[in-house]
């Protein structure tokens, strides 16, 4: 495909937290959770089959080779609690058969009040972490494509510290005849990790999914439907879903839900966007 560049300048507000893990066991580094993207959040936080989608390959690394050209993208999140987290993500697709991507997460929350065995107040404490992500895509078949994604991470409060790796890996089958696109992808596999000598497993999610587009060419407006059947580590299988209509190929409105029950809110996702020009989009997630 024609190369290009593809800027995305992105606002996302999301009251949704990374899930409070319960039931028979509790998991570590959840932040390796947390949703980008803005159309992915909107549409339920769906991110198993979303092809062309510029931060979608973070989560699924067979998605990577779907998009065009090279591109770089920017996200600004307000989460919960005044914590926020942003997001850089850039691509490169390297002729048909291969593309590349590398992406960074850096979440920072507000100072904690540090106190004493007395109940008296010391200084206050940091709290931050972050996740750097290196992509491959790479297509092994003319309807099939697949990658994986190798990532570090680190989380730090006060005088203490943790971290790891981890990698993803993802597959994408595209059915051009039907608009469809099928998804499988694993995530975060990895060893458990160490947070002041408690050991915890890796937040290990499993997902299934697909999107189909129906485009009424005389009116120029594109259906897009999705949904990913979701699997994490101490939780019980869930559903997310949405939909996107996009006009002229310049406006998107989308709308989701996510029916994972630890999920904070009503599970009710909605955003929209517009393409301020052939190579820059700007989007907004709820």
């Amino acid at each position: 495909g024609k190369g290009c560049l593809l800027c995305i300048l992105v606002l996302t507000l999301v009251p949704a937290a990374v899930s409070a893990q319960d039931g028979a066991g509790s998991t570590g580094a959840g932040y390796l959770l947390l949703p980008v993207g803005p159309r992915s959040i909107s549409l339920g936080e769906v991110n198993c089959a979303l092809p062309g989608d510029p931060f979608n390959w973070q989560f699924n690394p067979a998605t990577l080779h779907t998009i065009s050209g090279v591109g770089f993208g920017f996200s600004h999140t307000e989460w919960i609690v005044d914590t926020r987290y942003e997001n850089v993500s850039l691509h490169y697709r390297w002729g048909d058969k291969l593309a590349l991507g590398a992406a960074l997460t850096y979440l920072y929350r507000p100072e904690i009040q540090g106190f004493d065995e007395f109940g008296i107040e010391t200084e206050s404490l940091r709290s931050n972490n972050y996740r750097a992500v290196l992509g491959l895509g790479f297509t092994p078949l003319e309807a099939l494509t697949a990658g994986v994604n190798v990532k570090y991470f680190r989380e730090t409060l006060a005088d203490w510290s943790a971290g790891g790796a981890a990698f993803d890996i993802g597959a994408l089958l595209d059915i051009d005849r039907l608009n469809l696109a099928i998804g499988l992808a694993v995530q975060n596999i990895g060893q458990d990790i160490s947070f002041d000598s408690i050991d915890e497993p890796l937040p290990l999610t499993m997902r299934f999914g697909a999107s189909h587009e129906a485009v009424n060419h005389d009116s120029d407006i594109k259906l897009l439907i999705a949904a990913d059947l979701v699997k994490q580590r101490y939780e019980d299988l869930y559903f997310c879903g949405g939909a996107e209509i996009e006009i002229h190929n310049a406006v998107a409105i989308r709308a989701g839900y996510s029916a994972q029950e630890s999920r904070t809110g009503n599970g009710f996702t909605a955003g929209g966007g517009f393409r301020v020009h052939e190579r820059i989009m700007m989007d907004y997630a709820w």
